[in-house]
């Protein structure tokens, strides 16, 4: 039987994972055609959202200036039409076998 805690910690989650789906479309369809490389991760990326998670985003390749303030004003217009916080990583600052790690390549 589940508590009715329980029960609306399940709501919050379901309701979370929602808006990251939402957000994640923003991003992708904001970017679409533009050449860029992303890959989500994360909880949100293998459906164990919670109330509070965030979306986290790669973005592979080396993007010129151009491309990464691209990719940074569709995140920022993601989190703020959905409410949900987004964490923006580019893989050169990773070592590869991070990568491999951090994407579950």
């Amino acid at each position: 039987m589940t508590s009715r805690m329980e029960a609306i910690r399940n709501q919050r989650a379901a309701r979370r994972g929602r808006d990251l789906d939402r957000a994640w479309a923003l991003v992708t369809e904001d970017l679409r055609n533009s050449g860029i490389d992303l890959r989500r991760f994360g909880s949100s990326s293998r459906g164990e959202a919670r109330a509070h998670s965030d979306l986290d985003i790669m973005v592979l390749g080396c993007p010129d200036a151009g491309q990464r303030l691209r990719v940074e004003r569709a995140v920022a217009r993601a989190s703020r039409e959905t409410g949900v916080p987004c964490d923006l990583h580019f893989a050169r600052d990773y070592t590869a076998e991070d990568l491999e790690a951090i994407l579950d390549v």
